[in-house]
């Protein structure tokens, strides 16, 4: 999702190797494949909403004025009764809205973000700079930081035991962060889709040192 909105920003700005393309020319050549390869999920959902990002990018707006609209045009998709509840536009806005609301009300130094089906992960520091960042889904998180593979194995007995119902689990670990060594408390909540045959779609998720 963030390479897509960089893949807009690009094209509707000006460079000193081009001119900046308008909002229908940039999502035309989204959709036609010109700037990369996409979630089709993603893809459909910008073509849907594409009228309303077009009225929000032609606003004069400061960074709080951005976000307001985010957050007035995810609401009104999630409180359209008219949707179809497979929509995909409103599951993809549901997922957004379940990571804002874990993120909102859980902390850490580091941040979480494991999408299943791509198999991308990346994680934040505090600064939000990017830590690690991966698209191999063959990637072994636990040991990119020196986690024991009993800590491994406990984490993935917890993580096959989360559900719709019971999405977040909490452990204590030791490992190794920025070249430091110590305990860190992990808390990890897993992400889900009616769109999915088996509705898992990811985690998200910190790790803070323990105190």
């Amino acid at each position: 999702m963030v390479s897509l909105v960089d893949v807009y920003d690009a094209l509707t700005s000006e460079r000193c190797y081009k001119k900046a393309f308008n909002h229908d020319t940039a999502i035309q050549m989204i959709l036609d494949g010109q700037c990369g390869q996409f979630n089709p999920i993603l893809l459909k959902c910008l073509k849907e909403l594409s009228l309303q990002f077009s009225n929000m990018y032609d606003k004069e707006m400061d960074e709080n004025g951005y976000r307001h609209e985010v957050q007035r045009l995810s609401n009104e998709i999630l409180s359209d009764r008219s949707l179809p509840n497979q929509n995909y536009s409103q599951s993809v806005v549901k997922v957004m809205q379940e990571k804002i609301d874990f993120f909102k009300s859980n902390s850490g130094m580091y941040s979480i973000d494991y999408n299943a089906i791509s198999g991308q992960l990346t994680i934040l520091n505090g600064e939000h700079q990017i830590l690690c960042q991966r698209d191999n889904p063959k990637f072994n998180l636990f040991k990119e930081f020196g986690v024991n593979e009993e800590e491994v194995q406990c984490i993935r007995v917890l993580l096959h035991q989360t559900s719709v119902q019971n999405k977040e689990i909490s452990a204590t670990i030791k490992a190794t962060a920025d070249n430091n060594s110590q305990m860190y408390r992990m808390k990890l909540h897993t992400l889900w889709s009616p769109l999915k045959k088996d509705g898992y779609i990811g985690i998200i998720g910190y790790f803070d040192t323990v105190k």
